[in-house]
């Protein structure tokens, strides 16, 4: 089996983040969990060794990376 993997980019602009929020990775689980096409997929989470963390959805992985990291991907 071949699996083709295509990255997935996003650009958040910062300044409209309100800093006072966080979440922990267990609790994007949980929302990612109350999706409707997600739901009856098992989602899990894992910290990668660089510190990353990777949400694995199904068969697919989808790593959160810092934008300064975002060059040795490409």
């Amino acid at each position: 089996m071949v699996r083709v993997l295509k990255p997935i980019y996003a650009k958040t602009d910062i300044s409209l983040l309100d800093s006072k929020f966080s979440y922990k990775p267990s609790e994007v689980v949980q929302l990612l969990s109350t999706i409707v096409q997600l739901q009856g997929l098992p989602i899990t989470v894992q910290e990668t060794p660089e510190g990353c963390v990777q949400f694995i959805i199904d068969n697919s992985t989808y790593t959160i990376i810092e934008e300064e990291q975002l060059a040795s991907v490409q």
